[in-house]
């Protein structure tokens, strides 16, 4: 049972990459010193889009994203809300190179964490959970002067092995935007 719960977990967050990012695309880890942008800040979630319904709570984002990094620019972490506990929790992770040459691409954050935690507030029921979120950091300075960060927030359920026991996902579209340093 823990192996099958082993494989539908991984294909799970595979099916989740290539739905974000693409077949075919590869991030690298930016390198102290020499690929890595100041992204830092705090980023007004300006639109959202919610797509799915399931039986458990999402995450969400809360009306400011936050976007912290440690002093060599490497790794950032950012806050999300969990609703079910009325408290934030952090996901953390590498920041990854620009994909492209573009002087208005300063990276990509791809956070993932699972966690267990009741399925809604007042509910009994425990279920394991797999959040990622995904986005891009580019510089809109040509039109807006602002920082833009772009992406999805994912959550979805980690089937428990019953039989019948289905995976469900909803995901967050968002767009979020703060003055360039």
């Amino acid at each position: 049972m823990t192996r099958a719960r082993s494989l539908v977990t991984g294909a799970v967050v595979l099916l989740s990459s290539v739905l974000v990012w693409g077949c075919g695309s590869s991030l690298t880890a930016c390198k102290a010193g020499s690929t890595c942008n100041a992204v830092a800040g705090s980023y007004g979630v300006d639109t959202t889009q919610t797509q799915g319904s399931c039986d458990f709570t999402p995450y969400t984002l809360p009306s400011t994203l936050t976007v912290q990094q440690n002093a060599d620019l490497t790794q950032v972490s950012v806050g999300i809300l969990d609703q079910v506990n009325q408290q934030s929790l952090e996901l953390t992770g590498p920041l990854y190179a620009p994909s492209s040459s573009a002087k208005t691409d300063l990276g990509t954050i791809s956070l993932t964490r699972r966690t267990s935690r009741l399925a809604t507030a007042g509910s009994s029921t425990q279920v394991d959970l797999q959040i990622i979120l995904s986005a891009s950091v580019t510089n809109d300075k040509d039109k807006s002067g602002n920082y833009i960060l772009s992406g999805s927030l994912a959550t979805m359920n980690i089937p428990s092995g019953t039989a019948g026991a289905k995976s469900c996902t909803v995901t967050v579209s968002f767009s979020a935007s703060m003055p360039a340093p």
